[in-house]
């Protein structure tokens, strides 16, 4: 059995701490400096132009050079910085470590698990495996991440994958911008990468605006889409994270999809989008069990005037919520 990304990371980083030529705490605070002790390799700054578009990582490589060169985007901010420099280190320390070496060689995708074993390497040498513990007691959800990137120095996106190597099962933890576009998606397990600025679509939109959404939907990969995937995300300061689980996830007690094997009847709220157990009794007056996490049942259809069924995600939605009075798809789903 071949090693995993979060493995390969280990090993890199127990090969650094072994060889003592860059100092590992250092490096978690200011890798600049840090990596200014290995004469092997040396870091410049460039225009964001120079590097690859599309890219979550503001940096690149090159191995050929004597010594190695590292390239750092100007623009980018210093926690991203500090994440895509350390990073690029990790595809430096590759051909120093033979074990890893060979597990990458064995690999059917060698290139796909050494760009996860770099992510991997970089989180764990910002965000140590104690701070994910801590952090992640109750379960990886968009609140626990959120609150964790307040409490380190940390980069998001090191936090981001921090947060998805914590998850039990595959899945994404995502940062949204306020476009509703995946500014970068850290993976859990064996799923397909979602490219820098894919615009997504559905519970993931709404969410970009600022709103606290928990639900059932799938995310937009580029080229396809996701299976039904458990979605959580929470907005704080600007910045909204989105954690999405194929599989049983913290905040449900349900596995993954909509086909549940549980003791209580699972429902999914036409108003809000979240899915519920029916743990408290019917409304008297529509027969329907109130949503828990929104309070509403059937009667609440009857006060929304010209309210309608989406094409898309399928939720009842106000008349203020389409475009036209003869659009089908509502704004958060066009």
């Amino acid at each position: 059995m071949h090693a995993t990304a979060g493995q390969l990371a280990s090993r890199l980083l127990d090969h650094v701490m072994q060889v003592e030529v860059v100092d590992v705490e250092l490096m978690s605070s200011d890798p600049q400096v840090a990596l200014e002790r290995d004469s092997s390799v040396t870091v410049r700054w460039v225009e964001p132009s120079v590097l690859p578009g599309g890219c979550s990582i503001a940096a690149t490589y090159v191995g050929a050079t004597v010594p190695a060169e590292i390239s750092v985007a100007l623009d980018a901010s210093p926690g991203r910085r500090r994440f895509s420099l350390v990073h690029e280190y990790g595809h430096h320390l590759r051909d120093q470590v033979f074990e890893v070496l060979t597990d990458l060689f064995a690999s059917t995708d060698p290139g796909w698990l050494e760009e996860k074993m770099c992510d991997a390497f970089a989180s764990l040498v910002l965000v140590p495996l104690a701070t994910r513990e801590q952090a992640f007691t109750n379960g990886v959800t968009a609140r626990a991440v959120l609150d964790l990137m307040s409490r380190v120095s940390a980069s998001e996106e090191a936090v981001a994958v921090a947060s998805a190597e914590s998850m039990s099962h595959p899945g994404y933890v995502m940062l949204l911008n306020e476009l509703g576009e995946a500014e970068f998606t850290a993976r859990s397990g064996d799923v397909f990468p979602i490219p820098r600025s894919t615009p997504q679509s559905g519970l993931a939109l709404r969410a970009a605006s600022g709103a606290l959404v928990r639900g059932i939907d799938r995310l937009n990969q580029g080229i396809s889409r996701t299976g039904e995937m458990h979605i959580d995300a929470a907005t704080d300061t600007g910045r909204t994270v989105l954690v999405a689980v194929d599989g049983q996830a913290p905040w449900t007690r349900f596995g993954g999809g909509r086909a549940y094997s549980a003791e209580f009847e699972e429902r999914h709220c036409e108003y809000c989008s979240a899915s519920f157990a029916v743990l408290t009794t019917p409304c008297p007056r529509c027969g329907e069990p109130p949503c828990s996490e929104c309070s509403r049942c059937a009667c609440h259809e009857e006060q929304l005037v010209g309210a309608r069924t989406c094409d898309t995600c399928w939720t009842i939605q106000p008349p203020a919520a389409f475009e036209s009075t003869d659009a089908t798809t509502c704004l958060g789903c066009s």
